[in-house]
């Protein structure tokens, strides 16, 4: 359908409808992306006095631990104050789900995280919230012309059921979007896709990496020109986005890579803007960086876990939350001429570390690195400290001298007693989501 339709005769009327007022909020938004860094602060500051005097008042599991709202208080005294609340994480939320919920009569829209993690989460979130969480993820989109009702390519996994299947078949329709289920990518599902796509012709992607490089790599070994679909922009997220994911589709496209980090809880947390560097989301997000054991703020420039508030979810409150997710933040000036502080290196959750049999923590990301030439698909294991199991996924034969290879660099980043299993397999398996996870610990804790 044509954009200025989608964007004005469906998407417009359907957020009126629920209450949402994305369209007004939008100038709100790009106006705070302008303002000094310190002006964003103070507004900060003040959206989450807001937000704790109302958890205070209305919520039974915050109106316990949060300290009585005064709003006298300068804003060091407050910042000290607010440090000192306790954490909130998934199993605290799982736990006390109710009474972590507003007493006040909300409209609320449920959720369910993909469960990454081993267990999926239920949430809600009120209209304020998600109203927010759009006209954000909008604005930040037109940092690249993508502009609310463009045609859209999306790389993401199909419910199993039929009956959430029609459902999703029936919103990608209205809002102008042709899914490529990333659980079926085989050869000829990926040339249906690009037959489709040529057809639709969206201007931009959005998805798994791990899906749109699969889908290029499919339709190049058909013979088909993934140039030929003119894509603008590639919107990358739900995974860890590595540099020769990104080298691979902006060459096979001739489109530029924007990367993407969120959740499900929160919405977009960091996005990337045209000068390349990843923007957290502060209008939305109060956002620290922790250090995972001992729960203290890092330095900037060190890593640490990442912790939020967030500032419009007033339904059910996401106060201190710890996504697990580790990142280094930086407060350096981006040459976009944004002033919000950026994320300079994502590194996946606290549980995507690989663990040496002395102690030492390794970032998942650096099995992109223990990898050969050739080899695109892969899964690593950490079974235990001292053993790691390679699981390998292949169209092309895998040399043994590849294989050595991938062991002694395993061997060499853990420490030599550490016992390096490789298995070549017909398909690796997919998530429940349709991601394509690199890198799994089952090291319990």
């Amino acid at each position: 359908m044509i954009p200025w339709f989608v964007r004005n005769c469906i998407y417009r009327p359907i957020y009126q409808l629920r209450g949402e007022k994305v369209f007004s909020l939008l100038g709100d938004v790009a106006a705070f992306h302008k303002q000094p860094y310190e002006k964003m602060v103070d507004l900060q500051w003040v959206k989450a006095k807001s937000l704790l005097e109302y958890a205070f008042n209305n919520s039974k599991y915050y109106s316990k631990i949060l300290p009585k709202p005064n709003t006298q208080k300068g804003q060091s005294d407050y910042c000290a104050q607010f440090n000192q609340i306790p954490f909130l994480t998934k199993k605290i939320l799982r736990d006390n789900f109710q009474s972590i919920l507003s007493i006040q009569p909300l409209k609320t829209s449920p959720r369910k995280t993909s469960g990454s993690t081993g267990v999926p989460l239920w949430l809600v979130k009120d209209r304020t919230a998600t109203a927010y969480m759009d006209a954000l993820m909008y604005d930040v989109y037109g940092w690249h012309g993508i502009k609310i009702g463009d045609k859209q390519g999306r790389f993401w996994g199909m419910p199993l059921d039929r009956k959430t299947r029609l459902k999703w078949q029936i919103k990608d329709l209205l809002f102008n979007r042709k899914r490529c289920n990333s659980f079926e990518l085989t050869k000829s599902a990926c040339q249906r896709y690009y037959e489709i796509l040529e057809s639709f012709k969206p201007k931009y992607f959005y998805g798994y990496p791990s899906a749109i490089c699969e889908f290029i790599r499919n339709i190049e070994e058909s013979g088909l020109i993934p140039s030929k679909l003119n894509i603008k922009v590639v919107i990358t997220t739900g995974e860890i986005l590595y540099e020769n994911q990104r080298a691979i589709i902006e060459k096979a496209l001739g489109s530029r890579v924007v990367n993407e980090y969120g959740n499900t809880e929160n919405g977009i947390i960091a996005f990337e803007c045209p000068g390349g560097r990843m923007h957290l989301m502060i209008h939305n997000l109060l956002i620290e960086i922790v250090n995972p054991e001992t729960g203290q703020q890092v330095p900037d420039g060190e890593p640490g876990e990442i912790a939020l508030t967030e500032l419009y979810s007033y339904a059910l409150p996401f106060i201190r939350y710890r996504t697990g997710d580790m990142a280094i933040i930086s407060r350096s000036r981006c040459e976009c001429g944004l002033q919000s502080p950026t994320v300079e290196n994502i590194q996946g959750r606290v549980s995507d570390f690989a663990l040496s049999p002395d102690g030492r923590k390794i970032s998942g990301p650096i099995v992109n690195y223990t990898m050969t030439k050739g080899i695109e698909r892969f899964r690593v294991i950490q079974k235990a400290t001292d053993q790691i199991l390679v699981l390998i996924e292949s169209n092309s034969p895998v040399q043994q001298a590849q294989l050595d290879e991938i062991a002694y660099k395993w061997k060499a980043l853990l420490g030599q007693t550490v016992n390096v299993e490789i298995q070549l397999v017909d398909k690796l398996p997919l998530d429940k989501s349709g991601k394509l996870r690199s890198f799994i610990s089952e090291i319990p804790g």
